[in-house]
C-alpha cells in the first residue's frame, strides 16, 4: 500500500482508518525500532509499547485534521519522527517534574508523593493560568488551542479569526507577551521554573 493510498484511508471511512491502524500496528520493524529508541533514551519496554499507541494516534489525528498534508519520505521514516517527537516531549515532562533534592532525600510513599506532585501541579496551572488571564482572553484562548495541539487553520474556525496567518501572528504576539510577563516576575519565573 503507498503512503498517498494510506493517506486516503485515513481520510475515508472509519473502517478504512481501522485497517490503516491494524497495518500500521503490525509492524514489527517499526516497532523494534521504538523499542531501541526509547531503551537507549531512558525509557523501558512499557514506554515504548505506550509510545507507540501515541504514535498512531497522533499520525492518524495529524492526517485527518490536514487535508492538505502530503508526506514526501517513507512511511516508516515520518512515523519514527513523530515517535522521537513525542518521546522528547515525554522526557522533557519527566525532567520538570523530578522533585528537588530535599524532597528526593524524603523516604515518600507513593501516595504521598503522587499527592504532592498534584499539588505542585495544580499550583503550577494556577500561576500559569492567571498568567494568561492577564495577558487578555482572545491570547489565553489562541495559546490554550495552540498548546493542545490545534492547527492553525483550526484555529482559525473556532476562533473566528480570517485566517491561519493571522492566528499564527496573535500566537506569536501572545507568546512573546507572556514570555516578557514572565521574565519581568522573578518570583514567577522561579516558581515555574523549579516545579
Amino acid at each position: 500500500m503507498s503512503v498517498q493510498e494510506l493517506l486516503a484511508k485515513i481520510r475515508g471511512t472509519e473502517r478504512e482508518r481501522a485497517d490503516v491502524v491494524k497495518w500500521i500496528y503490525t509492524d514489527t520493524q517499526l516497532k523494534a525500532a521504538i523499542k531501541r529508541y526509547v531503551l537507549r533514551h531512558h525509557g523501558n519496554e512499557e514506554d515504548a509499547v505506550i509510545l507507540f499507541d501515541e504514535m498512531i494516534v497522533q499520525f492518524i489525528k495529524s492526517v485527518f485534521s490536514n487535508r492538505n498534508l502530503t508526506i514526501e519520505v517513507e512511511l516508516s521514516a515520518y512515523l519514527m519522527g513523530i515517535s522521537k517527537h513525542l518521546w522528547y516531549a515525554e522526557s522533557k515532562k519527566r525532567m520538570k517534574f523530578n522533585t528537588t533534592d530535599s524532597l528526593e532525600s524524603h523516604d515518600w510513599d507513593s501516595k504521598e508523593e503522587s499527592s504532592l506532585v498534584s499539588i505542585l501541579n495544580r499550583e503550577k496551572w494556577t500561576l500559569l493560568d492567571k498568567l494568561l488571564t492577564n495577558i487578555g482572553k482572545n491570547c489565553k484562548e489562541v495559546l490554550m488551542y495552540w498548546a493542545n495541539g490545534y492547527a492553525m487553520e483550526e484555529i482559525a474556525s473556532k476562533l473566528n479569526y480570517k485566517s491561519d496567518g493571522m492566528v499564527r501572528k496573535k500566537k506569536s504576539l501572545c507568546l512573546q507577551e507572556l514570555i516578557t510577563l514572565v521574565h519581568n516576575n522573578p518570583q514567577i519565573h522561579q516558581a515555574l521554573k523549579h516545579e
